[in-house]
């Protein structure tokens, strides 16, 4: 009676296609039909869009997919049924400002740009003349020079709070600079405009590096900021000046509306026109 019964149940489950092949040939059915229609839906919108100017967009080409077709079918069923859930997909990290228009900055070494080992030999004091003598003829570049723990403190805090805003005013009115903190060495300020149109292809008006290769024996991080054409020079100290005092002055780091640190974790509750009306205004650049 068993083996009957057994027998009875398969015959039944072939009929109806319960069986594993059979569910698999039903399942596959079902997919081509669903590509089918979904490709169907896809001409049928693009013939719309041709009768009128502009482009198409994939949304309308959803909301004029046919009845179950609203998105590819994902597949066969495979023979594993139970699946673990996939984790949750991470946030996507803010786009890098290009480096492409400064790469040669960005790659440079302070031994590629004085002597290094002849440097080293100075007390602080005379390393701090030295590269400001050495950067006071140049309309290219900035240099400035920041005590150890200062240096540190600019870089942990810049590593948490990496982006902010910078306003450059000129001529009666005012344009904003995006300032990017990237590899705990390099702040890159872009036109925020441009970072809005395509972050890669934004070029860098001004390119702030750390070098620290005299911290540990000298007590010096030196700062060296490689300015573009776009930009003057007396500009760029100035934003070098209120960036290391947006970090390293604490009540102006976390300030509630204005501060690094809300732009970066609640931007919600930065405010803009107050920052603008705080920023202060252009002066000379301080190294101490």
């Amino acid at each position: 009676r068993l083996a009957a019964r057994r027998a009875r149940l398969a015959a039944r489950t072939a009929e109806r296609g319960w069986g594993g092949a059979g569910r698999l040939r039903r399942r596959k059915l079902e997919c081509w039909l669903c590509a089918a229609r979904w490709a169907l839906a896809r001409e049928i919108a693009r013939g719309a869009a041709l009768r009128r100017t502009g482009p198409i967009s994939e949304l309308e080409l959803r909301a004029a997919a046919l009845p179950g077709a609203q998105r590819p079918c994902p597949g066969p069923v495979t023979a594993r049924r139970n699946r673990s859930p996939r984790p949750a997909r991470a946030a996507a990290p803010a786009a890098m400002i290009s480096r492409a228009g400064h790469a040669s900055h960005v790659s440079r070494q302070l031994k590629d740009i004085v002597k290094l080992p002849l440097l080293r030999t100075q007390p602080p004091a005379r390393i701090r003349e030295i590269w400001a003598e050495y950067h006071t003829g140049r309309d290219d570049a900035v240099g400035a020079a920041l005590d150890e723990a200062k240096a540190s403190a600019l870089v942990d805090r810049a590593g948490a709070a990496p982006t902010y805003l910078h306003p450059v005013r000129r001529d009666g009115g005012h344009f904003l600079l995006l300032q990017q903190f990237q590899n705990r060495r390099h702040f890159l300020f872009t036109f925020l405009e441009d970072y809005k149109k395509n972050p890669a292809l934004a070029r860098p008006y001004l390119t702030l590096t750390l070098h620290d290769d005299l911290a540990r024996d000298r007590g010096l991080v030196l700062l060296r900021g490689d300015v573009d054409a776009m930009l003057r020079k007396t500009e760029a100290e100035h934003i070098i000046e209120q960036t290391i005092q947006a970090y390293c002055v604490g009540s102006r780091f976390s300030d509630a509306k204005t501060g690094p640190l809300v732009f970066n974790q609640n931007p919600d509750r930065f405010d803009l026109d107050e920052m603008l009306r705080n920023y202060p205004s252009l002066v000379s650049l301080t190294t101490n």
